[in-house]
């Protein structure tokens, strides 16, 4: 961990489920793909059990 950069994982853990897609989406569209591969990734860790995961059709549903 980077010194006085604090601790991510308290970040990540007080983001909600569409707060870490959003951020995942937005980073990889500005081709900030380092960054948003760690946002799915704690995304896909946190929401496992859910088989729309893996589906884009999840997010675009309403």
């Amino acid at each position: 961990m980077a010194k006085g950069f604090g601790n991510n994982e308290n970040l990540f853990d007080k983001l909600s489920i569409q707060n870490l897609i959003d951020i995942a989406i937005r980073l990889q569209l500005e081709r900030e793909l380092k960054k948003a591969s760690i946002y799915y990734e704690k995304y896909i860790k946190r929401d496992l059990n859910n088989p729309n995961v893996f589906t884009m059709e999840y997010y675009f549903i309403d």
